[in-house]
């Protein structure tokens, strides 16, 4: 629904899908058709509406109804959230609400409706620790009329890298090497800090996986932590043990 500059009137607008296209009709009230988008002519503020399209095999209209107070003060508006690694609590969704209280507030997660939470006594209203998507307000009504809905907050919750250490090898002290394998996941580029028993070596800037580690020194390997291009970090799995026999 829009309201007209004036705020005395507003249209209503809803496309229409599926059946014959060339023979959509809405009945119900006055408007146009065009390209499967119905537009109402202008309606009243504060008065309801009610459409019913169909097409020329009136095979289970569809109902389109509501109303809409063009002057209504009520209203919401959602900001917060923000991008966190899995593990670390989201920021905020919060929806500021104007009018007058109690509320009633719909919003949606990713476009699906979520339960409507009724009797908010005060702005705003809060939800902690909100689950990953995109969150806009669906509908917004105070003690006396139904308002309108504003902006959109998005979380999106990275899952942690990993990083598997395989391989090892027993060698001899003539200078031959063992591989240690480290199969990484999450985004690229990562940097992955290992251990080979006695110290830690940290390498940044690691394109892709799996990493290999060439050495000739024993011990036995395994990752202390892996940070990747999200800038999530995690400790490795699993370990490599590398062998130096003594010449004879």
């Amino acid at each position: 629904t829009t309201c007209s500059g004036d705020n005395l009137t507003y249209t209503v607008t809803f496309d229409i899908s599926g059946g014959d296209p060339g023979t959509y009709n809405v009945t119900g009230g006055t408007g146009t058709v065009s390209g499967g988008t119905f537009t109402s002519d202008p309606i009243a503020s504060g008065s309801s509406y009610s459409f019913s399209a169909s097409d020329t095999y009136d095979c289970s209209p569809q109902t389109v109804s509501g109303s809409k107070n063009c002057s209504c003060s009520a209203s919401a508006s959602v900001s917060g959230g923000g991008t966190v690694c899995s593990g670390t609590p989201a920021s905020d969704i919060v929806f500021t609400l104007a009018g007058t209280a109690p509320w009633s507030l719909t919003y949606n997660i990713n476009g699906v409706a979520q339960t409507p939470v009724t009797g908010i006594a005060t702005s705003p209203y809060t939800i902690t620790t909100p689950a990953a998507g995109t969150y806009t307000v669906a509908s917004i009504s105070d003690a006396s009329c139904s308002g309108s809905g504003s902006g959109s907050a998005t979380v999106v919750i990275n899952s942690l890298p990993t990083a598997t250490v395989t391989g090892g090898d027993s060698i001899c002290a003539d200078g031959s090497t063992a591989n240690i394998n480290i199969t990484l996941t999450g985004l690229s580029p990562w940097s992955v800090t290992y251990n080979d028993g006695t110290a830690d070596s940290t390498v940044t800037g690691v394109a892709s996986s799996p990493f290999v580690v060439t050495t000739s020194v024993a011990g036995t390997y395994t990752v202390v932590n892996v940070t990747d291009a999200n800038s999530c970090s995690n400790a490795g799995t699993g370990s490599a043990s590398v062998v130096v026999n003594p010449l004879p």
